[in-house]
C-alpha cells in the first residue's frame, strides 16, 4: 500500500565569514524488501560569488605556463 506524503526541509546556513562553503543535503528512505532510497541535493557553494572581477572579451582568456 503506498500513500502520498509530503515531506518538507528547510535548511539555513550562514555564509562564512571568508572564504566559501560547500554543502549538499543528504536523505534515506526505508524502500521496498528492506532496501534504501538515497536522494542528494545538488552541491551548493556559498557565498554565490567569485574572488575575480567579471571579464568582457578577450579580456577572459589568458595564458598557461
Amino acid at each position: 500500500t503506498q500513500t502520498a506524503t509530503t515531506i518538507v526541509y528547510s535548511l539555513t546556513i550562514e555564509s562564512p565569514k571568508s572564504g566559501w562553503e560547500g554543502f549538499y543535503i543528504q536523505v534515506n528512505f526505508p524502500g521496498a524488501e528492506g532496501s534504501v532510497l538515497e536522494l542528494t541535493t545538488e552541491t551548493q557553494i556559498i557565498p554565490d560569488s567569485y574572488p575575480t572581477n567579471d571579464c568582457y572579451a578577450d579580456s577572459c582568456f589568458g595564458t598557461l605556463v
